[in-house]
Protein backbone atom coordinates (compact mmCIF):
# COMPACT_ATOMS: atom_id res chain seq x y z
CA UNK A 1 0.00 0.00 0.00
CA UNK A 2 1.15 3.59 -0.95
CA UNK A 3 1.97 6.09 1.92
CA UNK A 4 -0.67 8.94 0.50
CA UNK A 5 -3.61 7.32 -1.17
CA UNK A 6 -7.07 9.56 -2.46
CA UNK A 7 -9.89 7.90 0.73
CA UNK A 8 -13.41 7.99 -0.60
CA UNK A 9 -15.69 10.54 -0.66
CA UNK A 10 -17.79 8.59 1.70
CA UNK A 11 -14.95 8.95 4.57
CA UNK A 12 -15.64 12.82 4.65
CA UNK A 13 -14.83 13.67 8.72
CA UNK A 14 -12.93 12.44 11.43
CA UNK A 15 -15.85 10.82 12.79
CA UNK A 16 -16.82 8.79 9.65
CA UNK A 17 -13.33 7.57 9.79
CA UNK A 18 -13.71 6.75 14.14
CA UNK A 19 -16.79 4.97 12.57
CA UNK A 20 -15.14 2.93 9.90
CA UNK A 21 -11.71 1.81 11.97
CA UNK A 22 -14.28 0.54 15.04
CA UNK A 23 -15.82 -0.88 12.30
CA UNK A 24 -12.84 -2.70 11.16
CA UNK A 25 -11.79 -3.23 14.57
CA UNK A 26 -14.72 -5.46 15.48
CA UNK A 27 -14.78 -7.40 11.79
CA UNK A 28 -10.77 -8.09 12.57
CA UNK A 29 -11.64 -9.36 16.41
CA UNK A 30 -14.54 -11.31 14.89
CA UNK A 31 -12.70 -13.38 12.16
CA UNK A 32 -9.52 -13.69 14.44
CA UNK A 33 -11.75 -14.84 17.09
CA UNK A 34 -12.99 -17.75 14.52
CA UNK A 35 -9.84 -18.46 13.63
CA UNK A 36 -8.40 -19.07 16.86
CA UNK A 37 -11.24 -21.24 17.52
CA UNK A 38 -10.75 -23.50 14.36
CA UNK A 39 -14.40 -22.14 13.43
CA UNK A 40 -14.69 -21.87 9.33
CA UNK A 41 -17.00 -18.24 8.83
CA UNK A 42 -19.74 -19.83 7.05
CA UNK A 43 -21.43 -15.95 6.70
CA UNK A 44 -19.29 -13.56 5.08
CA UNK A 45 -19.63 -10.53 8.04
CA UNK A 46 -21.89 -7.86 6.60
CA UNK A 47 -19.98 -4.66 6.33
CA UNK A 48 -20.52 -1.28 5.94
CA UNK A 49 -20.48 0.82 2.73
CA UNK A 50 -18.05 3.15 3.79
CA UNK A 51 -15.92 0.51 5.29
CA UNK A 52 -16.28 -1.39 1.73
CA UNK A 53 -15.60 1.40 0.11
CA UNK A 54 -12.31 2.26 2.10
CA UNK A 55 -11.00 -1.64 1.26
CA UNK A 56 -10.92 -0.94 -2.23
CA UNK A 57 -9.77 2.24 -2.25
CA UNK A 58 -6.77 0.77 -0.66
CA UNK A 59 -7.24 -2.26 -2.35
CA UNK A 60 -7.24 -4.69 0.48
CA UNK A 61 -9.11 -7.95 0.77
CA UNK A 62 -10.79 -7.83 4.76
CA UNK A 63 -11.06 -11.87 4.36
CA UNK A 64 -7.38 -12.01 4.69
CA UNK A 65 -5.85 -11.03 8.18
CA UNK A 66 -2.38 -9.55 6.65
CA UNK A 67 -4.69 -6.89 4.82
CA UNK A 68 -6.83 -5.93 7.40
CA UNK A 69 -3.95 -5.84 9.36
CA UNK A 70 -2.16 -3.24 7.04
CA UNK A 71 -5.34 -1.48 6.80
CA UNK A 72 -5.73 -1.10 10.33
CA UNK A 73 -2.46 0.87 10.61
CA UNK A 74 -2.78 2.55 7.72
CA UNK A 75 -6.39 4.02 9.13
CA UNK A 76 -4.85 4.71 12.37
CA UNK A 77 -2.07 6.99 11.04
CA UNK A 78 -4.51 8.46 8.76
CA UNK A 79 -6.84 9.48 12.15
CA UNK A 80 -3.29 10.55 13.72
CA UNK A 81 -1.84 12.72 10.58
CA UNK A 82 -4.54 13.64 8.66
CA UNK A 83 -5.00 17.75 7.84
CA UNK A 84 -8.30 19.15 8.89
CA UNK A 85 -9.91 21.27 7.87
CA UNK A 86 -13.62 23.44 10.01
CA UNK A 87 -15.94 24.31 7.45
CA UNK A 88 -19.39 26.41 9.28
CA UNK A 89 -22.12 26.67 6.89
CA UNK A 90 -25.38 28.72 7.96
CA UNK A 91 -27.34 25.48 7.06
CA UNK A 92 -26.39 21.65 6.27
CA UNK A 93 -24.96 21.24 3.18
CA UNK A 94 -26.28 18.94 0.81
CA UNK A 95 -24.92 15.59 0.19
CA UNK A 96 -24.01 16.15 -3.47
CA UNK A 97 -22.56 19.65 -2.57
CA UNK A 98 -20.40 17.93 0.40
CA UNK A 99 -19.65 15.12 -2.34
CA UNK A 100 -18.22 17.45 -4.54
CA UNK A 101 -16.39 20.17 -2.59
CA UNK A 102 -14.69 16.63 -0.57
CA UNK A 103 -13.52 15.90 -4.37
CA UNK A 104 -11.98 18.89 -4.94
CA UNK A 105 -10.33 19.46 -1.51
CA UNK A 106 -8.91 15.97 -1.55
CA UNK A 107 -7.58 16.86 -5.68
CA UNK A 108 -6.28 20.41 -5.28
CA UNK A 109 -5.68 20.50 -0.99
CA UNK A 110 -4.27 17.27 -0.07
CA UNK A 111 -5.53 13.62 -0.83
CA UNK A 112 -6.12 12.48 2.77
CA UNK A 113 -7.90 15.96 4.01
CA UNK A 114 -10.67 15.32 6.36
CA UNK A 115 -13.37 18.29 6.97
CA UNK A 116 -15.23 19.43 10.33
CA UNK A 117 -18.51 20.86 9.54
CA UNK A 118 -20.20 23.06 11.81
CA UNK A 119 -23.44 25.15 11.23
CA UNK A 120 -23.03 28.90 12.30
CA UNK A 121 -26.86 31.04 11.00
CA UNK A 122 -25.28 33.86 11.26
CA UNK A 123 -23.09 33.33 7.87
CA UNK A 124 -26.86 33.88 6.14
CA UNK A 125 -24.69 32.64 2.45
CA UNK A 126 -21.35 31.71 2.14
CA UNK A 127 -19.06 29.95 4.51
CA UNK A 128 -16.37 30.12 7.06
CA UNK A 129 -12.89 27.72 6.70
CA UNK A 130 -10.71 27.36 9.44
CA UNK A 131 -7.30 25.26 9.86
CA UNK A 132 -5.46 25.28 12.41
CA UNK A 133 -3.53 28.83 11.72
CA UNK A 134 -5.65 30.34 9.20
CA UNK A 135 -9.17 31.73 9.04
CA UNK A 136 -11.12 32.27 6.06
CA UNK A 137 -14.55 34.30 5.73
CA UNK A 138 -16.47 34.07 2.87
CA UNK A 139 -19.61 34.63 4.18
CA UNK A 140 -22.04 37.35 2.99
CA UNK A 141 -22.39 39.07 5.56
CA UNK A 142 -18.65 39.98 5.75
CA UNK A 143 -18.79 40.87 2.25
CA UNK A 144 -21.46 43.21 2.87
CA UNK A 145 -20.33 45.17 5.65
CA UNK A 146 -16.94 45.37 3.52
CA UNK A 147 -18.86 47.13 1.12
CA UNK A 148 -20.92 49.11 3.34
CA UNK A 149 -19.95 52.73 1.41
CA UNK A 150 -21.02 51.45 -2.06
CA UNK A 151 -24.31 50.27 -0.92
CA UNK A 152 -25.22 53.19 1.10
CA UNK A 153 -24.33 55.05 -1.86
CA UNK A 154 -26.11 53.35 -4.35
CA UNK A 155 -29.62 53.81 -2.23
CA UNK A 156 -28.41 57.33 -1.47
CA UNK A 157 -28.33 57.78 -5.98
CA UNK A 158 -31.57 55.45 -6.36
CA UNK A 159 -33.99 57.86 -3.76
CA UNK A 160 -33.04 60.90 -5.67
Amino acid sequence: MADIITIPTSLVSKVDLSRVLRELETLNESLSQADLRAHTVTHKPVSSQALADVAQAYNCQLQHTADRQSLLTQLQNLQKKAPLLHISFASDPQPAFMGKLVTWLRREIHPEILLHIGLQPSIAAGCIVRTTNKYFDFSLRKDLSQKREVLLEKMRSTQT
